[in-house]
């Protein structure tokens, strides 16, 4: 299912209003660095990122109650790109006896459905860090591609820990 905000827009201008929206609610300040090509971007990808991009707002605010969010998407290799998102609020720390919550095993399968790998965990500096690596389309995206299956790959979630509590 695509978002109703992405059904007739782009993924940027889409995450743009995500954004800002959540900027005027939520009184949080946000950011967007959107440097990939869409035309690469399938469909299901698309969504499936905005999906991601949407629950990490979420958490951000709601749980570790971050004051900024950077959401970063672009290239990093030849058919491969990245989607970042930070935040400054309270570093993500899962307690040892339990995986992770359901918002973030749904982001997990949202980034398997698409090819990509996903990771969070806090930063250095503090607050938390979520990427999703995801493979790019070889050929632009034609406009009937919507109806196109997406295939699912092995995932290699992990929860990072950079030793500091």
């Amino acid at each position: 299912l695509v978002p109703l905000q992405m059904l007739s827009r782009t993924l940027e201008s889409a995450l743009q209003e995500l954004l800002d929206t959540n900027q005027r609610h939520f009184h949080v300040q946000t950011a967007l660095d959107f440097a990939l090509d869409e035309g690469r971007l399938a469909p299901e990808a698309a969504a499936q990122l905005y999906r991601i991009v949407q629950e990490a707002l979420r958490n951000a605010v709601r749980h570790a109650k971050a004051t900024l969010v950077k959401v970063d998407l672009r290239v990093i290799g030849e058919g491969q790109a990245e989607l970042v998102v930070e935040n400054d609020g309270q570093p993500f720390l899962p307690p040892p006896e339990q995986r992770a919550g359901m918002g973030l095993a749904i982001m997990e399968q949202r980034a398997r459905l698409i090819g990509g790998k996903f990771e969070i965990g806090p930063m250095e500096a503090g607050g938390t860090r979520l990427t999703c690596r995801f493979p790019l389309q070889t050929t632009p995206t034609a406009p009937d591609s919507a109806a196109r299956e997406s295939k699912t790959r092995e995932n290699d979630f992990r929860v990072k820990d950079d030793g500091h509590a």
